[in-house]
């Protein structure tokens, strides 16, 4: 069994090991920060362990389990190299972030598994040097531990006015729920769709304000 503290922004599949580590970060102290907990099971058989996050920051801490789901087609033949495998491979990719069970965590035989942490705290982070201790319980094995020191600056982020865009799938929803017949005849949904579509052609400027809706025809 192995563990590692990983940057977010590596993504970490199940026979492919992570590659950025990370030791210690700074942060703001109203900032969310994400993290990864890597753990490898070595073993011939699949193996449950708990994971706990000890240290001062650990109550500002949230747990998930990162899960994998199907990717079959991942890019196409004349895409460019910039996508994480250029052969377009079907796979399964990590993608859900699920809530914790009891703090138990399934890692199949031979595979890395990842869990996700963030930190975060409105009113703002306690100040200073810290310490967090991630403890990985393994049945019938001493408990393994990795550690990440984290600075945090008395130094907040202003309220910021950025807004993003996110796409509605309704229509894999509906397939997913079998409830087309009920989606299309709620006049709610309708009236949905057209606010949020004329809310983005009203100004080009603030498109990014707007929630874009995919309408089949």
């Amino acid at each position: 069994m192995d563990i590692k503290i990983v940057s977010s922004l590596d993504k970490v599949f199940a026979h492919f090991g992570p590659t950025l580590f990370i030791e210690e970060y700074s942060m703001l102290k109203n900032e969310r920060y994400h993290l990864q907990l890597c753990i490898y099971n070595d073993e011939w058989r699949k193996t449950e362990v708990k994971v706990e996050v000890k240290g001062s920051l650990s109550k500002y801490c949230q747990l998930r389990i990162v899960d994998n789901v199907p990717a079959e087609t991942t890019n196409y033949s004349s895409s460019d190299d910039y996508y994480i495998f250029d052969r377009g491979e079907s796979r399964l990719y990590p993608d859900i972030l699920r809530p914790f069970e009891y703090g138990d965590v399934m890692i199949p035989s031979k595979q890395w598994k990842s869990v996700w942490c963030t930190i975060h705290c409105p009113s703002g982070l306690p100040t200073g040097k810290h310490t967090l201790i991630f403890a990985v319980d393994v049945p019938e094995k001493d408990t393994m531990t990795a550690e990440l020191n984290v600075e945090v600056m008395d130094v907040s982020l202003p309220e910021s006015d950025l807004f993003y865009t996110n796409w509605f799938h309704y229509d894999g929803i509906a397939n997913y729920l079998n409830c087309w017949k009920a989606l299309l005849g709620a006049k709610r949904f309708w009236n949905f769709c057209i606010t949020k579509v004329f809310a983005v052609g009203k100004n080009i400027r603030e498109m990014r304000n707007g929630i874009l809706c995919s309408v089949k025809n």
